[in-house]
């Protein structure tokens, strides 16, 4: 958090500002005196990648943003995300929101991993998805259901998921859906929670249906 009477964050005008290419910066930027700018810098955003405040209004820099420590959005700050593009709160971090979280065209989302929490006492008009991960089976995929990236998927809590297991090993058979919480599966379908699940899928052995084996197979989507 950087604030200053003519600027909060000064590069002079022919200087830019590089955040690095992680995607981490969490950055408020402001000024208190008359005729200044939150930055004082050349009018180059290109290096920029984070969550970036220039004074009440905060931004989306880069397609997806994953930052690696809680933080807290004011009351009176207003971050926009963009359609397509994406906020992660990882396994971890908390964001708290006591101001308001928007989207521009109704496609800006916000995807929460493990512990990862959105502690929303304001506004938010963006999507919440929440990671599902699976082991040995693949989900039949909602497109305004269910987001996809980095190879990992996240789920809208309400949305219906169609579970579909992988071909077993030779010598054995699909058994059961095996879930995190404890949630029981009937059938192929379940309706994802406001939290992160982990599903699998476990075999049993056609010749001794006692024995339950899970090979790792990756997941695909």
């Amino acid at each position: 958090m950087a604030t200053g009477s003519s600027c909060g964050i000064c590069a002079s005008s022919i200087g830019t500002i590089s955040t690095g290419d992680n995607g981490h910066a969490v950055i408020f930027a402001s000024h208190t005196g008359s005729g200044g700018s939150a930055f004082h810098m050349k009018n180059d955003k290109s290096s920029w990648s984070g969550v970036i405040f220039e004074g009440d209004s905060g931004q989306i820099y880069g397609s997806s943003v994953t930052p690696t420590e809680s933080f807290e959005i004011p009351a009176g700050k207003t971050l926009t995300i963009d359609g397509g593009k994406i906020l992660i709160i990882p396994d971890g971090v908390i964001l708290t929101n006591n101001g308001t979280i928007n989207d521009t065209n109704g496609n800006g989302n916000i995807c929460v991993e493990g512990e990862g929490t959105l502690k929303n006492n304001g506004n938010c008009t963006c999507f919440i998805f929440c990671h599902l991960t699976l082991t040995n089976c693949k989900v039949l995929f909602v497109e305004d259901q269910m987001v996809k990236h980095d190879e990992k998927i996240y789920v809208k809590p309400g949305g219906e998921v169609t579970l579909i297991p992988n071909n077993p090993p030779k010598g054995y058979e699909f058994d059961r859906w095996e879930v995190s919480t404890g949630k029981t599966v009937e059938g192929s379908k379940f309706v994802m929670p406001a939290e992160t699940l982990a599903v699998t899928a476990k075999w049993v052995c056609t010749h001794s249906k006692g024995l339950i084996h899970t090979p790792e197979v990756p997941s695909t989507y």
